[in-house]
């Protein structure tokens, strides 16, 4: 029998028919976890096909078998997984199988089949031999350094999984998770600008309405409500109001009046007694006082119909500004009016158009204005003195 070094070239691409093995057939042994190694070397794991022959159900990779022993070389040349053990983990399948693959070729797919025909075929001792029994060896085995690939060494195969995981979460990184976390950012960012629109109408609404929602009063803004305006006013009177008790006509002190009067009937023709002080009465001649004036009475204030806003003025107040400026324009009740224009009703003129109406074309006699006591002591009868 002939042992052909390998059957297959090699195969990067691992699509190519002519390293194609199909339907390799193979019988498992023991009861527990079974394994293949299939008749011409490693495979790639993307084209594997394995069959249990009992049932013709096609296995399903990673549940019920997984491929092991990763050819590391073989892998990084072609770029794909390269396995050369088949591990049966489901005990239901039946002990026999068969394996589709695509063969990886070169000088690793030797047959095991023909290494083994190979074997048998030599002449060889089949004496046993014992450890003790063997003459010459070294009492001891020094270690040396010798490096192992690490698919030479078995069990790895169940890191794979794990390993396989790390690289998709390094080659995807997180990118789902961080999907949703922006997401969700931008509904919470949804949220807030919705909240914030609607604050924003809700602060314009309010801005715009002048109902006073506030329930703002004129106190809390500094100001005077009418009825206290109008009890401040009844202190005073308009700028051009009678005062009852002014002591000026016009600007004119009741001395100035009195002077102007004499100095305007001096020399009349007067009656005697005529403006004595019987008929003019002694407060007229010795107080230096007005008359009472007629008063005009007040004008009633009208009540403003308050509208609350956000000003005062918008209240229906007045700013104190415009309460000073307001009350400039006023005199107090009892204070001195200088521009009153009248005295008991009557003006000036009128006064003394009726004084000189009383002395007419009668004899004109000399007028006095004296402090002396109890009279001027010069003159003759029917002069006319004042008492200062």
């Amino acid at each position: 029998m002939s042992l052909r070094p390998f059957k297959f070239e090699v195969d990067n691409t691992g699509v190519n028919p002519n390293n194609l093995v199909p339907a390799e057939a193979h019988t498992l042994q023991g009861t527990g976890k079974r394994f293949v190694v299939t008749d011409h070397g490693p495979f790639y794991t993307g084209s594997l096909i394995v069959t249990d022959l009992a049932t013709g159900q096609t296995l399903a990779p990673r549940t019920q078998y997984t491929a092991i022993q990763l050819e590391e070389e073989a892998t990084l040349e072609s770029g794909k997984e390269v396995c050369s053990i088949i591990i049966i983990d489901d005990t239901k399948v039946s002990n026999r199988v068969a394996v589709t693959y695509q063969a990886y070729g070169g000088w690793m797919s030797y047959s095991i089949t023909a290494i083994k025909e190979m074997i048998e075929a030599l002449d060889l001792d089949n004496r046993v031999i014992k450890w003790g029994d063997i003459v010459g060896k070294p009492d001891r085995y020094p270690p040396a350094p010798h490096a192992h690939p690490l698919s030479d060494i078995y069990g790895w195969h169940k890191l794979f999984p794990s390993l396989n995981a790390i690289r998709d979460a390094i080659l995807t990184s997180d990118q789902a998770v961080f999907d949703a976390i922006r997401t969700q950012f931008a509904a919470e960012i949804a949220r807030l600008e919705a909240k914030l629109n609607a604050g924003d109408a809700a602060a314009t609404a309010h801005y715009n309405n002048f109902n006073n929602p506030h329930k703002v009063t004129i106190k809390q803004l500094d100001g005077l409500t009418a009825a206290e305006i109008y009890q401040l006013l009844t202190g005073y009177l308009p700028l051009h109001g009678t005062a009852d008790n002014s002591m000026k006509l016009e600007g004119r002190s009741w001395l100035q009046l009195r002077a102007e009067i004499v100095s305007g009937i001096q020399n009349s023709e007067l009656t005697n007694g005529l403006f004595n002080k019987a008929n003019l009465g002694e407060n007229w001649l010795a107080s230096d006082q007005s008359r009472v004036l007629t008063a005009t009475g007040w004008k009633n204030f009208k009540a403003h119909e308050t509208t609350f806003g956000r000003t005062i003025t918008e209240l229906g107040g007045f700013t104190q500004a415009e309460t000073n400026n307001l009350l400039a324009q006023r005199l107090p009740l009892h204070g001195t009016a200088d521009n009153s224009a009248l005295l008991q009703g009557n003006n000036v003129s009128q006064i003394l158009a009726a004084a000189y109406n009383q002395v007419g074309t009668m004899g004109k006699r000399n007028l006095f204005v004296s402090s002396a006591a109890p009279d001027p002591g010069t003159g003759v009868v029917g002069d006319i003195w004042f008492k200062v």
